[in-house]
């Protein structure tokens, strides 16, 4: 058993953590802003990882990528040992909400030490921000080449 060893930025933050084959804790991270951030997805690349799910944080804390309207989707992509490559962040309005994500990886087996993430396929949905209304709910796929 252990604890967290990371302090929070904000309200909620992305915590991962690597753990070894024999149970013990290579690296924790913490990835957050100011505000609510959630964790929903994390996908092996053959760089790294790539974790996402939804923001309410402005630029503040760690992250780096902005806001537009309500609750953003919030994308990271770490290395092997959890150092960050890159930060992204989508709106399609109101508060949208990641639920699942797929790596389109490349066949190209002589690209040796390479990225072959070709793609990143998201899907989630969107809804009325602070109000439940009866058919909100817009479902959407997002396409990303890399």
């Amino acid at each position: 058993g252990g604890s967290k060893k990371t302090e929070n930025f904000g309200e909620g933050d992305f915590w991962i953590i690597k753990i070894s084959k024999d149970g013990k804790t290579e690296w924790e991270k913490n990835f957050g802003g100011k505000g609510d951030d959630h964790l929903r997805t994390l996908a092996l690349t053959s760089s790294g990882y790539l974790i996402g799910g939804e923001s309410r944080s402005e630029r503040s804390g760690n992250k780096t990528a902005g806001i537009e309207d309500g609750t953003d989707l919030w994308l990271i992509s770490i290395n092997e040992r959890g150092e960050e490559s890159w930060q992204k962040s989508y709106s399609f309005g109101n508060r949208d909400i990641l639920m699942g994500t797929s790596v389109i990886q490349s066949q190209d087996s002589r690209a040796k030490n390479q990225d072959l993430t070709k793609g990143i396929l998201l899907g989630g949905y969107t809804q009325a921000e602070g109000r439940i209304e009866s058919n909100d709910e817009t479902f959407w796929m997002l396409y990303l080449n890399s």
